[in-house]
């Protein structure tokens, strides 16, 4: 079982990731194993995407909009320019 960090103390967590590989926390997981995971979960829910990868950014955005957060907020998180998130990961719908 993997321990949990000590969050107080940054250089304990700060190079653990989140999508890690199975061997190791401090080991990102590769690209491809990410998307075949995604790609499996789509499948068993029934989900048919375009984005596979790449989906979670979408729904993060929107989610956070629906939320109340400013779009400078999503923008910053995201790191995404004005018309790209405009036009492909906040809603058409009026503030």
């Amino acid at each position: 079982m993997e321990t949990i960090p000590d969050f107080l103390m940054p250089e304990k967590w700060y190079d653990v990731k989140v999508l890690k590989s199975a061997k190791d926390a401090a080991t990102a997981m590769t690209y491809r194993a990410h998307y075949d995971a995604t790609v499996k979960a789509f499948t068993a829910l029934g989900m048919h995407s375009k984005a596979k990868t790449h989906a979670a950014r979408g729904s993060g955005a929107r989610m956070a909009e629906l939320a109340g957060a400013t779009e400078s907020q999503i923008r910053r998180l995201g790191r995404w320019n004005t018309s790209a998130m405009e036009g492909c990961y906040l809603s058409a719908l009026p503030r």
